[in-house]
Formats: structure tokens, C-alpha cells, sequence
């Protein structure tokens, strides 16, 4: 049985292999995605401009 150990097993673990690289490209790309999402979400909020804030009403005087 150990001559025949690769033609045994062999196609086994190359599926194995197989599997778990496209496993690993497939959470690669994943993590791609979510760090490019966050880049786009990080630059929209610093390009959008500050919301305009009311007057602060400091006496009775700025009331009218």
C-alpha cells in the first residue's frame, strides 16, 4: 500500500488543496471589498461639509 500511497490519495488531497486555496481567495477578496467600502465611506464623509450650526442665543437681546 505505500507504493500506491499517491495513486491512492492523491487526487484527494489535490481536491483538498483546491478547496481550501478558492476558500482563501474567496475570504481575499471579501476582505478586499470591505477595505475598499471603507475607504469610499471614509472620503464621502470627509468631502461632505460640515452641517450649518444655528446661532447660539446668548441674551434676550438676540431673541428680537
Amino acid at each position: 500500500m505505500s507504493n500506491n500511497l499517491y495513486q491512492t490519495f492523491g487526487y484527494e488531497l489535490a481536491a483538498q488543496r483546491q478547496v481550501r486555496l478558492e476558500a482563501q481567495a474567496r475570504q481575499d477578496g471579501l476582505v478586499r471589498g470591505l477595505k475598499r467600502a471603507r475607504r469610499v465611506d471614509h472620503k464621502q464623509k470627509s468631502a461632505a461639509p460640515a452641517p450649518a450650526r444655528a446661532p447660539r442665543v446668548t441674551c434676550a437681546s438676540d431673541l428680537g
